[in-house]
């Protein structure tokens, strides 16, 4: 399985890159000014907002810096890089070099098993992936504000979406995701169509182990998934939390993680 628990220790780790007493040879860059500087002593490291973690295939932490409309990694040797977007707050650059193109409130980054990064553009109001050559594509949502009527599936940059909660990708480039305020998941193929994958309720996060198995939270506090083996809930504050299975037939909700907090 994916070493998910990792994703519940990033902020731990984030937090120590930035304030532990690193000796003076380890750097970063560091976002301040409205330009990225090189050569600051991680204890000078100043970010925007953090919203959302991953590793990437070597290990590197990934991260999206919401309010600066960057995505970034912090490298082995202690260096911190931007792989997405210019800082400027907009839409633009699909199909060309992810570093030339504009966002707005990214978050959520998941990585793919060929090493393509995808992540909500929040604001922009669509899934976006950097593929491993450093490419931005949309791949779902069509800049308008999901509104009650609206149809759900068909094309994928056809098709509007809300405010993204979570997503998850299979081995296949499938994407999945959970909107604010929506009891449902929907699902962005591979093949550019968009649907609706299945119903839950109050879902808040998702997670995928390589085999595919989707995982879902239900409740309205809940904190974290980890999957190392074996499923764990980390709750926020005790709320009646569900860890639930979607299982990849008929998309049927599967009890066999009821884990309830207390």
């Amino acid at each position: 399985m994916r070493a998910f628990h990792r994703d519940s220790i990033s902020v731990a780790l984030l937090l120590f890159l930035v304030a532990a007493p690193l000796s003076a040879q380890i750097v970063v860059d560091t976002f301040a000014g409205g330009r990225v500087r090189s050569g600051v002593p991680a204890q000078a490291v100043a970010l925007s907002q953090v919203f959302g973690m991953a590793w990437d295939a070597s290990g590197a932490l990934v991260f999206c810096d919401r309010s600066a409309n960057l995505i970034r990694r912090v490298r082995f040797d202690g260096i911190i890089e931007s792989i997405a977007g210019t800082g400027e707050t907009g839409f633009s650059g699909d199909g060309g070099p992810a570093l030339s193109a504009a966002l707005n409130s990214p978050g959520n980054p998941k990585f793919d098993s060929k090493g393509s990064l995808y992540f909500a553009d929040n604001y922009n109001l669509r899934i976006r992936r950097v593929d491993a050559h450093g490419v931005i594509t949309s791949v779902a949502g069509d800049g308008i504000a999901l509104q009650t009527g609206m149809d759900l599936e068909g094309p994928a940059l056809a098709r509007s979406i809300g405010s993204i909660a979570d997503l998850a990708v299979d081995s296949g480039g499938n994407v999945y995701f959970i909107e604010t305020g929506r009891n449902q998941i929907r699902r962005a193929t591979a093949g550019g169509g968009i649907e609706v994958f299945g119903t839950v309720t109050q879902p808040t996060l998702l997670a995928m182990d390589d085999s595919d198995n989707l995982y879902v939270t239900e409740g309205a506090y809940a904190g974290a998934i980890a999957i190392a083996g074996s499923i764990q809930y980390i709750p926020a504050s005790p709320s009646q939390v569900q860890v639930r299975l979607v299982t990849r037939t008929a998309a049927r909700i599967s009890q066999k993680l009821g884990w309830r907090g207390r």
